[in-house]
């Protein structure tokens, strides 16, 4: 058995389970940034290096060193089974998505387990693999889901549309979706909402950022931080993301190291549209969040 984990810093408690089976670990944000629907091949492999070096100012080499070793590694396993750990958050299910389709695109023939962690039955806690013992580890794989041919079939579709210009095609699939991807519908909605809204052009993120900064002090880049993965936890969104969409907004937000954040100038409700062209072009697959409003996906 091969496993793929959501993370290195599962391993240890991975580990200490004495679950058998070799392990691979998905090292790789693809809620974010553009994408081909031939995942591991040359040209995806070129996007999505140059996307991780512009975006999150990682250095160069990081991917081979760190994604494509682990890619290599899941392509060169020996096992015909392999079995997905993945959480209910947005950054896990998309990775959760790609990880089949490219499962399925190398060896077509493979047998795929899941294992999905964020709420049980009765307790409205969200959780993650992170906060499970060793035991818990051991109970999950016990029940483990088997993706059968429609599930496969489904995700195919999903990971088709990611990568096309037009996300608004999830609505004609996700009353398909298989139970076993039971976070997935709530993923894509969640993914809408990284859209912005026509009222004040702005997406949920930026409008929480906005909201929570002002022009007369400045808050902690630490404060910031734990409360955007604190108050945002479906997106599953880590310390370098949010730093990230945070200078993507320094036409709107100064920061000083020792101080923080703050804005440059009060906000009031609404970024104008002569402000508009400032604020930052994220591709999410192969959909730009300029061209959609959040509206054009959810009635709110």
């Amino acid at each position: 058995m091969l496993h793929i984990l959501n993370g290195d810093a599962v391993v240890p408690i991975f580990r200490k389970s004495a679950i058998p089976g070799d392990l691979a670990i998905w090292r790789e944000l693809h809620c974010q940034g553009p994408t081909t629907y031939s995942i591991g091949m040359q040209d995806f492999r070129t996007i999505r290096e140059k996307f991780l070096e512009e975006y999150l100012d990682l250095p160069y080499g990081f991917y081979g060193d760190n994604t494509n070793s682990q890619l290599n590694k899941i392509r060169t396993s020996l096992s015909d089974e392999v079995t997905l750990w993945f959480e209910y958050d947005l950054f896990c299910q998309i990775n959760m998505m790609v990880a089949i389709n490219f499962l399925i695109q190398i060896r077509p023939s493979v047998t795929i387990f899941l294992i999905n962690v964020g709420q049980t039955y009765g307790n409205p806690q969200w959780y993650t693999l992170g906060q499970l013992n060793a035991q818990e580890w051991r109970d999950n794989y016990r029940t483990k889901k088997l993706l059968d041919k429609s599930a496969i079939n489904f995700m195919q579709s999903a990971w088709n549309i990611y990568c096309s210009a037009d996300h608004r095609a999830f609505e004609s699939i996700m009353h398909e979706c298989p139970s076993v991807f039971k976070y997935f519908p709530l993923t894509i909605e969640n993914h809408y909402r990284r859209f912005p809204s026509s009222l004040d052009n702005l997406t949920d993120i930026q409008r929480y950022i906005f909201e929570n900064l002002t022009e007369r002090s400045y808050r902690s880049e630490r404060d910031v931080l734990r409360g955007l993965i604190q108050d945002f936890h479906f997106y599953g969104y880590g310390d370098l993301q949010y730093k990230a969409i945070l200078r993507s907004l320094s036409h709107f937000i100064e920061f000083e190291p020792d101080q923080g954040y703050r804005l440059k100038r009060k906000f009031t409700g609404k970024i104008e549209n002569g402000e508009v062209s400032k604020l930052p072009e994220m591709i999410y697959g192969g959909q730009s969040n300029k061209e959609h409003f959040l509206e054009d996906f959810i009635t709110l």
